[in-house]
């Protein structure tokens, strides 16, 4: 059905320097707009990092006055580095250092942002393209007649009866599932991966990332899924005959999430689905189309933990709803697209055990 046919990384990016100087400058931590850097001793820098956070693409404040000479710390989420240590200190993640040169006081380093494309023997053709939403994240792209379905959950409720459909499928939403010449599974939460959903289409053609842990594709085949396609990130793929490719990028943070990248002629649809800084903030630009998330992801925290007040958590879930639009915008700048469509958040905790949730979210 499809051939791989490169790699974005490789073949189809570019890696940019930039360059500062550190003459006159102390030994010890620095900041620059978009780095941390620190000098030692000998007038040699030990490291240089990105300023970007980890976990959602916020930017690290350094504020040694409130903070401390050596931590760093988002505002969005609250993700504090430690840079001492390069660890942040409230999840198990490293931060990682930036390639670099140092020539006497001359600083070139790699700026690993970079936008990336998709092959140029692309028809620049005007390909006719249908996109319904059926439910939730599950999305139907219709290229000249070849359909691809995003994370099927189109029947009942996923997360133990936790969350169920805000808006309700359409009654052909199974028949147009059925009808899909590929399935796109982009992790494995339920509300993407649904074993209920996908006991309809067992024997299509379903492509998952190869996430190192195998999360996906081991439920995939636990619900007896025949034709499991496991694609490595940032590999090109070309629809036979069809002039349609797509690449999936990983998810920016150290979860299991991906998004999918399309391209056919003059169209492309970027998919983010719930990733944070997806493939590090290396993006096509001027896409036709994009769509993300926008609930800021499940809302068990901070609602259901016992330790907050009910003034912190409602200051908590502001700044994160804040911070997810202000993370949409950015990536709607970046990309230069056109169309926006929100997606991957039309859910409703029916449950009658989560009535505090479903009246305390917004």
């Amino acid at each position: 059905m499809f051939n791989k046919i490169g790699h974005t990384k490789k073949n189809l990016s570019l890696i940019k320097t930039y360059s500062f100087s550190i003459l006159g400058k102390k030994p010890g931590l620095h900041v620059r707009d978009d780095v941390f850097y620190k000098i030692n001793n000998n007038n040699k820098v030990d490291w240089i990092i990105s300023r970007t956070c980890d976990h959602a693409g916020g930017r690290l404040m350094y504020n040694p006055r409130l903070l401390g000479d050596c931590t760093a710390k988002c505002p969005n989420h609250g993700w504090t580095l430690d840079l001492k240590k390069l660890k942040y200190k409230n999840v198990n993640v490293r931060k990682k250092k930036l390639k670099f040169i140092q020539n006497k006081n001359k600083i070139i380093y790699q700026d690993n942002k970079h936008f990336v494309d998709l092959p140029k023997k692309i028809k620049n053709n005007n390909p006719i393209v249908k996109i319904r939403f059926l439910a939730h994240a599950c999305m139907s792209i219709d290229i000249d007649g070849f359909k691809i379905v995003t994370d099927p959950w189109l029947i009942g409720p996923c997360f133990n009866n936790g969350w169920w459909h805000l808006y309700p499928p359409k009654n052909d939403a199974v028949n147009i599932l059925k009808e899909a010449d590929l399935i796109y599974i982009s992790h494995n939460h339920p509300d993407h991966l649904h074993p209920e959903t996908l006991q309809y289409i067992k024997n299509k053609k379903i492509i998952t990332p190869n996430f190192k842990s195998k999360s996906s594709e081991k439920m995939l085949s636990a619900i007896g899924c025949t034709k499991i396609e496991v694609l490595n990130f940032q590999d090109v793929f070309e629809i036979k005959s069809k002039n349609i490719f797509f690449t999936i990028f990983k998810s920016g943070d150290f979860r299991d999430d991906s998004g999918l990248y399309i391209k056919s002629g003059k169209f492309s649809i970027l998919l983010a689905v719930d990733s944070r800084s997806l493939n590090g903030g290396n993006l096509p630009k001027n896409t036709t189309v994009f769509m993300s998330s926008f609930a800021a992801g499940a809302t068990g925290f901070p609602l259901c933990f016992l330790n907050y007040s009910e003034n912190e958590k409602k200051k908590i879930k502001k700044t994160t709803k804040i911070a997810k639009l202000l993370e949409i915008e950015m990536m709607l700048k970046k990309l230069n697209s056109k169309f926006f469509i929100p997606y991957a958040g039309f859910f409703s905790e029916s449950a009658s055990r989560d009535k505090y949730i479903k009246k305390k979210k917004f």
